[in-house]
């Protein structure tokens, strides 16, 4: 009875552990890639659209680095939302559309912070 108790306690340990690494992991990557989106508004409001278009493709960069892992634990209708936010953003940059951009950087940014809030293991998005 005792080995099961420890067994379990192992179990349910590993899988707390793993959740803690998993939300920190996507505040960390979530933040990172936001960081890198910032500067897009002001580049926008001073009319270097070649500086926005750069610093899209470096958070573009970056999300192919962390996608591969995030999609073993987010829900995908949160990647597809992520993915379709940086394509909206490439066109609407390309167009030089300064409030279509604008909504667009704020939706891709609500979206990357969203994922770690929405995937934290608490009881409110338990039940």
């Amino acid at each position: 009875m005792t080995r099961l108790i420890c067994i379990l306690m192992a179990g349910l340990i590993l899988v707390l552990a793993l959740c803690i690494f998993s939300q920190l992991y996507l505040t960390s990557t979530s933040n990172e890639i936001c960081a890198e989106l910032q500067p897009i508004d002001k580049a926008m409001a001073a009319g270097d659209w070649a500086q926005g278009r750069e610093r899209l493709q470096a958070a573009e960069r970056k999300w192919q680095e962390v996608s591969k892992l995030w999609r073993m634990i987010v829900d995908h209708g949160s990647m597809r939302d992520i993915e379709h936010g940086f394509v909206d953003m490439r066109v609407m940059l390309e167009r030089q559309n300064a409030e279509q951009t604008a909504k667009e950087l704020a939706t891709l940014i609500y979206f990357l912070r969203h994922v770690p809030e929405s995937e934290k293991a608490d009881l409110q998005n338990i039940f």
